[in-house]
């Protein structure tokens, strides 16, 4: 069983993404238009056929190249059912409101993916924030999370601090944030638990909130590890990016491309980041320079969409290099 830190934060993203703020629908958060009752979701490029693996009502995929997801009336996320590659259900989650139409708790039944927990609970402070959100998994017998993330918030209603506890106590900071007076975030101190810093990242903006720059520090909160910086055009669209290593970043090339290096890691010290856009940017090119061995690449991105007569895509052709890469299908349900 893997350490319950390194699972409890890979779930913790399902977390967050399923949560959206009362009165807000989770259709909104996923930009459908309309009274959506389901979607389904299937890849072309997947291997099965539309008429002959049709899912039936309760199946769906989750490596997300087939699934099911169902909607109450008012917009609201209530099941989401995936299908691993045989076709059969690999993972189902359910969503429960409380009275106020806030995310209550997510029952998840993962057939296949034993490390998910059971459950996932929110519970929530005065002013309707998330106060924790507590994961229950199996084998334990107590009534309280096996173990819970808490969150406190400043004055403007952004998460401050971030602990991790069990049986309904922060014990142990984890994260802290800090923001500049227009709510951008501008640092982000990870910490071991033990008030021990591990990494911190700094950011700073131009006045239209585009970030500018992302420094890493090692625990020392001085020594830089990483920065990144960033250019973008008059639309604000991000036209450059320029990361810079301190100690190196060390990948292993191809055989063929670089004969001399082997097998052996290469040390990069740079990476500078273009991006090209045509057609009212629904072609993205892209071009990728690594520093010191000078590999440089290319590529041309491009997707099309076909919509319903809501507005929602039913239809959507990713293209790599003028290649047909991907093609995802939707079909939508209304009420």
């Amino acid at each position: 069983m893997k350490p319950l830190w390194v699972i409890v934060l890979g779930v913790l993203a399902l977390a967050w993404v399923s949560y959206v703020p009362p009165g807000e629908s989770t259709l909104t958060k996923a930009g459908l238009y309309g009274k959506v009752r389901t979607v389904e979701n299937w890849r072309a490029d997947d291997g099965f056929r539309r008429d002959t693996r049709r899912p039936r009502r309760n199946e769906l995929y989750h490596d997300s190249s087939r699934s099911l997801v169902i909607f109450d009336e008012y917009g609201k996320v209530i099941e989401a059912i995936y299908l691993d590659a045989d076709s059969m259900q690999a993972q189902r989650d359910d969503y429960k409101y409380d009275l106020d139409g806030r995310l209550d708790e997510i029952e998840l039944d993962a057939t296949n993916h034993a490390d998910f927990p059971p459950k996932v609970e929110y519970r929530y402070n005065k002013d309707g924030q998330v106060r924790s959100i507590g994961y229950y998994f199996s084998g334990s017998n107590s009534s309280d999370p096996t173990i819970q993330y808490w969150y406190d918030y400043n004055d403007k209603g952004l998460i401050s601090t971030m602990y991790v506890g069990n049986a309904g106590s922060k014990y142990q900071v984890i994260m802290e944030y800090k923001y500049d007076a227009a709510g951008h975030l501008i640092q982000a101190d990870n910490e071991d638990g033990d008030n021990r810093l591990k990494e911190r990242k700094a950011y700073t903006y131009d006045t239209a909130g585009h970030l500018l720059q992302e420094i890493r520090y090692k625990g020392d909160g001085t020594s830089i590890s990483q920065r990144e910086d960033y250019v973008y055009n008059s639309d604000g669209k991000k036209i450059e990016e320029l990361d810079y290593y301190v100690d190196g970043k060390y990948i292993y090339e191809k055989e063929e491309e670089f004969p001399k290096h082997e097998n052996k890691p290469v040390r990069i010290d740079s990476v500078r980041k273009v991006w090209e856009y045509y057609y009212n940017y629904k072609v993205v090119e892209s071009t990728e320079t690594e520093y010191p061995t000078g590999k440089v690449t290319s590529v041309r991105d491009s997707v099309v969409y076909v919509n319903d007569s809501i507005g929602n895509w039913i239809k959507q052709a990713h293209y790599f290099d003028n290649k047909d890469s991907t093609v995802t299908y939707r079909k939508i349900s209304y009420y």
